[in-house]
């Protein structure tokens, strides 16, 4: 379903716990008379599902369920292999044992439920070599989880069928063979499961989950695992933690080692609550098994490795990595597995020690070396495998360090030191692992790691920037790395920062003026670094916990809070805002570089000055690295969405409306003098992207960042605690922190709302003066002007400019794009959906309707070239809507197009051809009748199924046939869905007499504005004998060429619509002449015009389908 669509049925779930007590019946009468299994059209059991209420109270069961559970238990019984809506019917009753537990006794009803559950699995049964396959889509297995778990009660039948159920699928499991709200209804006591009951249910379940667990077939058993783990942690964990010890010391089976961890991740939560969920000697086994898979962290095993990864980051997140070996000193309550699990803490330190030297090895297997020198300087050799890596390693490595101890950071950070200086690493690859590793150091610690990398890092740069570095083309690697480091290492909290300021001047003075350009690059993002985390706004820590992490175990003990969640009032979470100091310093960055930079551009836009290609690059890349400090810059007409009160301005002018007077007259120099600089042109966008649109969150950044977040909250579900605990429920405080941070981020794409500025118009505007122009020019130049252009008119993807749904600028964009002398067709057509010619329904809007393309236009002799005319019938095709008609000039043109020579246009000709004659159908009149009336019975007090006296007279007899036009014009049904097999509607639909409101030669099928063609209409044209053999012929031939791509009913509703349209003479002067042809297309036309014949429908006169037959 579409989101609108989705939106509605939301809207309905929603409303109906409000719905009166009167609605289930009028819901009934409505829907129930237009069920009908029989039929493909089985929506409306889904109409019924989604609006009965199946949550009402059980005193008000005779309002509710009970009104319509035995028939459509009935229907559900009946309809066993016929598509009824079986889907529909199972999520009905999961939502109503579900809603209202105890309502209904379902024991009865397990045998036929079950067995249809079964038949839904479309297992591979065979017998003799004939395999049996169902045809019937699938019923959904979550709903079927929902009915079998809500239905178990103590009397056990539910268990038993579940039991043989579960017996007859777990051989096909086997690897070898591939929170509500207070109104709702309370479970009776009588009702609730006992324990014995639960226990009985996972047992059940955990063999063939088991058997499944290294099944390659791609379902996730993780899941199924994680919630049989919560209702009993004792009985799910200690089996899957065997196989993991057992798979880590095998050596030929890694797919089970693999499977191993992610299944123990899996069930991380309910294993790390301990006695609170009733399994105490869960966190025994927590350290054990985090030294246990660091072998995983494996360089010939990418696959591994990041499984690996996942499991540390998982369990790192919900356990402080704090020494509390001394905790029985402190504490004389402890119980036998948390002293032992006090005792295995003193291991984290050897953990994340070894950890790091994992973390080694992987960073040292990932050197990039360069065996030519004119590909020193590219960076394509990054893959994805390496970027995939490198953000494992930040998050698993960010999640252990942010819970670790202070004592256990500092002997991270100085093995890390160590590591990070005594080498130097290519800064592709490796590199870029290094910092980002250092960058997880900083955002940790900031005034340890900056105190330990810093102050080096700016000595070594001064010495090794000299003057003659400063001009090499080819600079060292020891430059590149260390300017690596210093554009990661300042990623941290700014005011921690300010005090190292003036050690970093000097060095970004000198780096700046690099003339390698990766060296530019490097220097720019340790400049945008530094702007950016001054003026960020973000959280602090997130650690599993807020307290202090250096008081433990002597004032608050983490093992006892493993795994637990933080009530929203107690997250705590700390923000950095910028301060009045950071915003001083940023200011005086600006000055420093932003600047010169602006000066030294608007000089040269101006003619005083020129400028060499990698001076100009120089320039423009300080001044994209400039534009980082976004909430110190408010927008220029917009209000503040920060909240941050400090701003930073270009002498006292809003830095964006500066920079876009000055960019756009550094634009035209560009385009004047050096077009073909490529480079200069890419840093220019980059500079309008960050000036328009800013370094918000964009929307594909967002929605990744969403799916994590929904992960996580997988991974680590709290669902299953002990509300005694006060821990019901509740996220893990990572969890809060992220969806904290994605919704301040989110708060930028808000801005968008407001409205456009001049700002941001000027900035339009000079990007479309950058990428072309819809007409003029010659050469390749103007090629690629062309092409700008349509990137800008196909762009964005979700709803491209060129269908924007503006009929002012349609008429002038379409026919423009007909002119091109370069057209991309193929990419067009993709285009051009159907769009409505009005959304409020007016005259004025019928006016403005009008087609796109004048009669001048179609002639025009530019349509001649095939391409052309493909674009110019899929635009007019596009144009198709009941609200507004094809003209006949349009009726024309596919007529003529109908036997065209190129198939594509013969394809939209049919196509168009099919829509203007459903314009030209003659509407009935209908009037609402009593369908009982007309039968002669009386209605029924109860709704009876199947065959009905009340039917009759809707069923066609042989002994009715009608012999003269009275009979003939007796009502007859218009609407299948009015007699159902439950009952038939209150009011149906018949038409009046046909003789009143049909007559042949009288029905004007064609709008027509102009009143001197008002007589010109399709009719006309098919009157005289040769052009009605033109047209039949044109139809014929233009369907039986290529009859691959029409589909059989739009052929026999076509040929159904053209009999209407000519007159009885001619139709069967052309019918004959068909008939009489020895030629396979006539032959072919004469059959299609006889099958449409025969179902012609009711509405005609008799006489007239008399003659017709």
């Amino acid at each position: 379903m579409s989101s609108l669509e989705c939106s509605f049925v939301a809207m309905v779930k929603c409303a109906r716990p409000y719905f009166e007590l009167s609605a289930t019946k009028e819901i009934l009468e409505e829907i129930m008379p237009q069920i009908n299994p029989w039929s493909s059209e089985v929506y409306m059991i889904g109409q019924l599902t989604m609006f009965l209420p199946v949550a009402l109270p059980s005193e008000f069961a005779e309002h509710g369920h009970k009104l319509w559970f035995d028939e459509l238990m009935d229907l559900w019984d009946t309809c066993y292999s016929a598509p009824c809506g079986a889907n529909d019917l199972i999520v009905l009753f999961s939502g109503l044992a579900k809603r209202n537990p105890g309502a209904i006794d379902w024991s009865p009803y397990a045998p036929k439920m079950f067995s249809k559950f079964l038949n839904s699995l479309h297992l591979p049964v065979s017998y003799k070599d004939m395999h049996v396959k169902s045809k019937h889509s699938g019923l959904d297995v979550k709903y079927l989880a929902s009915w079998i778990v809500w239905s178990i009660n103590p009397d056990g039948v539910i268990l038993k069928h579940l039991q043989c159920f579960l017996d007859a699928i777990e051989s096909y499991l086997h690897s070898a063979n591939s929170g509500r709200e207070n109104w709702e209804n309370k479970t009776p006591e009588s009702y609730k499961l006992r324990d014995e009951d639960i226990t009985k249910f996972v047992e059940m379940l955990l063999s063939p989950t088991l058997q499944a667990v290294y099944n390659r077939s791609g379902s996730d058993i993780s899941i199924a695992l994680q919630n049989l783990a919560t209702l009993r942690p004792a009985i799910v964990i200690p089996p899957l933690i065997e196989r993991l010890r057992n798979s880590l010391t095998s050596l030929t089976e890694p797919h089970k080692v693999t499977v191993g961890m992610a299944t123990v991740a899996s069930i991380a939560r309910p294993l790390l609550r301990g006695s609170e969920a009733g399994y105490p000697e869960g966190p025994t086994h927590v350290v054990p098994l985090l030294l246990a898979v660091l072998p995983g962290l494996d360089p010939n095993d990418i696959k591994k490795t990041l499984v690996s990864l996942h499991f540390i980051l998982i369990y790192a997140w919900m356990v402080p990595f704090v020494d509390c070996s001394s905790a029985p000193e402190h504490w004389n309550d402890l119980t036998e597995e948390e002293l032992l699990t006090c005792e295995s803490t003193a291991q984290f330190e050897d953990f994340v020690l070894v950890f790091l030297d994992r973390l080694f090895v992987l960073i040292e297997s990932s050197v990039l070396e360069n065996v030519r020198l004119d590909t020193k300087d590219l960076e394509v050799f990054r893959s994805k495998t390496d970027a995939i890596m490198e953000t494992a390693v930040s998050s698993a490595s960010t999640a252990i360090l942010m819970q670790s101890s202070p004592k256990i950071f500092k002997e991270a950070l100085r093995k890390f030191k160590s590591f990070a200086t005594e080498s130097t690493f290519e800064t592709n690859v490796s590199g870029s692992m290094v910092g980002v590793l250092l960058r997880v150091f900083a955002r940790v610690d900031a005034e340890a790691t900056l105190c330990a990398f810093l102050p080096q890092l700016c000595e070594e740069l001064q010495d090794l920037l000299s003057d003659e570095a400063l001009k090499d083309d080819n600079p060292s690697r020891d430059i590149l790395y260390r300017l690596v480091l210093l554009g990661y290492v300042v990623e941290c909290d700014g005011s921690a920062m300010l005090k190292y300021v003036p050690h970093i001047l000097p060095v970004l003075d000198r780096a700046l003026k690099l003339s390698n350009k990766t060296a530019q690059t490097r220097a720019c993002e340790v400049l945008a670094n530094i702007l950016q985390y001054f003026s960020l706004i973000d959280v602090k820590e997130w650690r599993s916990s807020p307290k202090d992490y250096a008081e433990a175990p002597e004032k608050w003990l983490p093992v006892r809070e493993w795994g637990k969640g933080s009530p929203l009032k107690e997250v705590s979470l700390k923000w950095h805002i910028p301060s009045v100091e950071e915003a001083k310093c940023v200011q005086m960055l600006i000055d420093r570089y932003l600047k010169p930079a602006i000066e030294k551009l608007r000089t040269w836009s101006a003619g005083e000055i020129t400028m060499e290609h990698q001076d100009l690059l120089r320039t423009l890349s300080i001044i994209n690295a400039s534009l980082s400090i976004e909430s110190l810059v408010p927008a220029t007409t917009l209000p503040f969405s920060t909240g941050v009160k400090h701003v930073v301005t270009v002498d006292g002018e809003n830095v964006r409306c500066a920079l876009v007077r000055l960019m756009t007259a550094v634009q035209a120099r560009m385009l004047a003098d050096k077009s073909d600089d490529t480079k200069c042109f890419e840093a220019l966008i980059q500079i309008w992207d960050r000036i328009l649109i800013g370094r918000g969150t964009r929307v594909a950044a967002y929605e990744a960042k969403l799916r994590t977040l929904s992960a996580l909250e997988r991974a680590m579900d709290g669902r299953g605690s002990d509300p005694n605990h006060g821990y019901s429920n509740m996220y893990v405080r990572i969890l809060v922190a992220d969806a904290a941070r994605i919704a301040d981020e989110s708060r930028a794409e808000m801005t968008c709302e407001a409205g456009i500025t001049d700002t941001a118009v000027t900035v339009l505007n000079a990007l479309f003066e950058l990428s072309g122009i819809l007409k003029g020019g010659d050469g390749e130049e103007s090629h690629e002007r062309h092409k700008g252009a349509l990137f800008i008119l196909m762009a964005p993807r979700n709803s491209p400019l060129i269908n924007k749904q503006d009929w002012e600028s349609l008429r002038e964009l379409w026919p423009a794009l007909l002119r091109l002398e370069l057209l991309m067709g193929d990419q067009i057509h993709r285009q051009l959906p159907t769009i409505n010619t009005r959304l409020v329904i007016s005259e004025a809007a019928v006016e403005a309707c009008k087609p796109l393309l004048s009669q001048s236009q179609l002639t025009d002799p530019s349509f001649t070239q095939w391409r052309r005319l493909e674009l110019a019938m899929q635009m007019v095709t596009s144009c198709s809507s009941l609200q507004t008609h094809y003209t006949v000039e349009v009726a024309k043109l596919c007529l003529e197009l109908l036997i065209h020579e190129d198939i594509t246009v013969r394809r939209s000709s049919l196509r168009l051809m099919h829509f203007i004659l459903r314009q030209c159908k003659p509407k009935l009149k209908k009037v609402m009748v009593d369908p009982y009336e007309l039968a002669g019975c009386e209605r029924p007090k109860k709704r009876t199924p199947g065959y009905r006296e009340d039917l009759e007279w809707a069923v066609w007899s042989q002994d009715k046939f009608p012999l003269d036009d009275s009979e003939w014009d007796k009502p007859i049904l218009r609407n299948s869905e009015s007699g159902g097999r439950q009952s038939t509607s209150e009011f149906c639909l018949t038409n009046i007499a046909v003789t009143k409101i049909y007559s042949e030669g009288r029905v004007k099928i064609l709008y027509v504005p102009d009143r001197e063609l008002a007589h010109l209409t399709l009719f006309h044209v098919a009157t005289t004998l040769e052009p009605s053999q033109r047209f039949a012929a044109e139809v014929a031939s233009a369907a039986l060429r290529a009859p691959r791509y029409w589909t059989r009913p739009r052929q026999s509703q076509l040929y159904r619509d053209v009999l209407q349209l000519i007159k009885a003479g001619t139709r069967s002067a052309l019918f004959n002449k068909h008939v009489a042809s020895t030629l396979k297309p006539s032959q072919h036309f004469a059959a299609e015009v006889a099958s449409a014949a025969l179902r012609a429908p009711r509405y005609w006169t008799r006489p007239r389908q008399s003659q017709l037959y």
